[in-house]
C-alpha cells in the first residue's frame, strides 16, 4: 500500500509538472484567472509553490517600496534556493565581491572599446552556425544559438583562440545545459527532497564543469601567474590581452581575496558568470521564434531587416556602437520577446529576515522567514500597461510605431541620451521584470 501511494504521489507530481511546463510554453499568465484581480486592485497575494514554499506576490504599486528595502529586511535566500546554488554547487551563496566590482567595473567601462571584437565574433558565429548560402538550410535552433551567444560572448571573457575553440564552445554548452536542467528540476519538488536530489542532479553539472575547468584552468594559471609578477615588480609587463579572467584575477590579487587563494579556486568562479548565457541563448531563441511565427502579412521580418540594413551600411557601421543604438525596432522586438516570455515566473524572490517580520504598505504583516516577490506575467498581462497583452507586437515599444514609416524609426547617433537608455532592453521598470528590478535586479 505504501509503495503504491508513493508510486501515485510521484505520478501525480510528475503530471502536473508536465502540464505546468507544456502550459509555460504559451503567451498566456502562468497564474490563475482569478489572481491578476488582486494585483490590479493593489493588493498582494498567495500563490503556491511545488516546493511546498508559498509566495506573496507584490502589485506593481509596492515595487519602489520593496527595491528601498536593505539587505539586512530582505535577503536573497529564497532567490539562491530557487536557483538551486545551495544543492547544485559547493560555491557560497552571496555574490562574489570580486566578481561583482569586475563586471560593473572592467567589464562594463570596457564593453566599448570590446565592442569591434564582440561584433566581429557575433558575424563569425552566425555564419559559421547558419551557413553562408542563399538557399535554405536545416539547422538545430537552440544549439545554434546557444553557439552564437557563447562565442560572442566569451570573446571579451576569454579573448582569441579559445571562444573559438569547438571543445571550449561544446564544453561551455554542457556546463549550462545541465545546470539549468537541474535548476528547473529542483524547483517542482518539496523543499524537504532537494538535498537528496541535488545530488543526483548536480552529477552531469559536475562531470561537465570538470571538462570545462580543465580547459580554462591553464589560461588562469598563466593569468595568476603574470599578474602576479607584475604586481610584486612595476618593471615587468606580461602584455597579455584585455580580457575578463585578467580583470578578475588582478581584481582578486590586489583585494588579497581568500576566495581565489588557487587558480581552480578561481576557474571555479569564472565558471559561474558563465552559467549566466544559458538565458541570453533562451531568449534569444524565443525572440527568434515569436518572430518567425507571426504572420507573414505583417512582415515584421522585412522592417527588422531594412532597419539593420539603414543602421550598417558599410563595412565600418560594424565597429560603430552608434550604429546599434539606431536599432529601435529589434531593441522593441527583444523587449516584446521578454515580456511574453519573461526570464522567471517569480520576480525578485526575497526571504524576510527580521526578527518581528515585515509589515507591507497597506498595513498587512509577515512573520520571518516568508518569501516575496513580483509575478511578471501577472504585470506583464495586465491592460492597464500593455493594450492587448496576449498579441505578438514586436514594435509595442517603439512610441507610435502605428503610424511610423521605416525612414522615421532610423535614429541618429545622439539617441543615446536618458530618455532613449531608459527604455532599452536592458532597462528595466515596475512594469517591465522580465530580469527583475533595481540592484541585484534578479
Amino acid at each position: 500500500m505504501e509503495l503504491v501511494l508513493g508510486t501515485t504521489a510521484f505520478l501525480v507530481l510528475l503530471m502536473a509538472t508536465c502540464l505546468y511546463l507544456l502550459r509555460s510554453t504559451k503567451h498566456t499568465p502562468q497564474l490563475p484567472d482569478t489572481l491578476p484581480w488582486y494585483s490590479r486592485k493593489g493588493q498582494p497575494f498567495i500563490i503556491p509553490d511545488p516546493g511546498l514554499k508559498p509566495q506573496v506576490m507584490l502589485p506593481p504599486d509596492h515595487v519602489q517600496w520593496m527595491l528601498q528595502l536593505p539587505d539586512t529586511v530582505l535577503g536573497r535566500q529564497a532567490d539562491n534556493e530557487k536557483l538551486g546554488f545551495r544543492h547544485m554547487t559547493n560555491l557560497m551563496t552571496k555574490p562574489d565581491p570580486v566578481i561583482t566590482e569586475t563586471i560593473r567595473k572592467d567589464l562594463t567601462r570596457n564593453i566599448l572599446k570590446q565592442h569591434s571584437d564582440i561584433s566581429d565574433e557575433i558575424r563569425r558565429s552566425i555564419d559559421a552556425t547558419m551557413g553562408t548560402e542563399d538557399s535554405w538550410v536545416e539547422i538545430n535552433l537552440i544549439e545554434a544559438v546557444e553557439t552564437i551567444v557563447i562565442r560572442s560572448h566569451s570573446r571579451p571573457l576569454v579573448g582569441l583562440p579559445l571562444c573559438r575553440s569547438e571543445k571550449y564552445v561544446s564544453a561551455m554548452r554542457a556546463m549550462t545545459s545541465s545546470w539549468a536542467k537541474g535548476s528547473l528540476a529542483l524547483r517542482y519538488v518539496p523543499w524537504f527532497l532537494r538535498p537528496l536530489l541535488g545530488l543526483l542532479m548536480s552529477l552531469p553539472y559536475k562531470l561537465y564543469k570538470t571538462r570545462a575547468l580543465k580547459i580554462v584552468l591553464p589560461m588562469i594559471i598563466e593569468s595568476m601567474s603574470n599578474i602576479g609578477r607584475e604586481i610584486m615588480d612595476p618593471a615587468f609587463s606580461s602584455e597579455s590581452p584585455d580580457n575578463f579572467i585578467k580583470w578578475m584575477v588582478t581584481a582578486a590579487l590586489k583585494a588579497k581575496s581568500t576566495a581565489f587563494t588557487t587558480p581552480e579556486d578561481a576557474a571555479e568562479r569564472f565558471l559561474i558568470v558563465v552559467l549566466a548565457l544559458d538565458s541570453t541563448s533562451v531568449a534569444l531563441a524565443n525572440m527568434l521564434l515569436d518572430l518567425l511565427s507571426s504572420k507573414p502579412e505583417l512582415r515584421y521580418y522585412e522592417a527588422l531587416r531594412q532597419e539593420s540594413e539603414m543602421a550598417f551600411q558599410a563595412e565600418k557601421d560594424w565597429d560603430d556602437w552608434a550604429s546599434v543604438n539606431k536599432l529601435r525596432l529589434t531593441d522593441s522586438a527583444i523587449r516584446e520577446t521578454l515580456r511574453l516570455n519573461p526570464q522567471a515566473v517569480r520576480s525578485r524572490q526575497r526571504e524576510v529576515l527580521q526578527k518581528d517580520g515585515l509589515k507591507l504598505p497597506d498595513g498587512q504583516h509577515l512573520p520571518k522567514g516568508s518569501w516575496i516577490g513580483f509575478s511578471p506575467t501577472d504585470i506583464h498581462f495586465d491592460e492597464r500597461f500593455y493594450p492587448d497583452p496576449e498579441t505578438y507586437d514586436p514594435f509595442r515599444f517603439v512610441a507610435g510605431n502605428e503610424t511610423l514609416e521605416l525612414e522615421q524609426r532610423s535614429i541618429s547617433a545622439d539617441v543615446a541620451s536618458k530618455e532613449r537608455m531608459s527604455s532599452l532592453m536592458v532597462a528595466t521598470n515596475k512594469t517591465f521584470l522580465s530580469f527583475g528590478h533595481g540592484r541585484h535586479a534578479w
